[in-house]
């Protein structure tokens, strides 16, 4: 089996626990999403880049919850 470095571990271990926060049984790219933007070094990145953080975490917030309520 294939080991990740300790970032990418930290990444898939927070996405993992944002799917169980929302009550959903995997972890689907939003969660992935989710998850990297609470890196300092993606953060950084993305801001450097022009990407709107704030929005794009209440997007994907809002995509989250429309995941639990489809499935709810």
């Amino acid at each position: 089996m294939r080991e990740f470095n300790e970032e990418v571990q930290d990444v898939l271990d927070s996405a993992i626990t944002i799917a169980i926060q929302n009550q959903h049984e995997y972890v689907t790219p939003e969660h992935l999403l989710s998850a990297i933007l609470l890196e300092p070094r993606s953060f950084k990145w993305l801001s450097a880049v022009g990407a709107d953080i704030a929005q794009l975490k209440k997007d994907l917030d809002k995509e989250i919850k429309r995941i639990v309520d489809k499935y709810l």
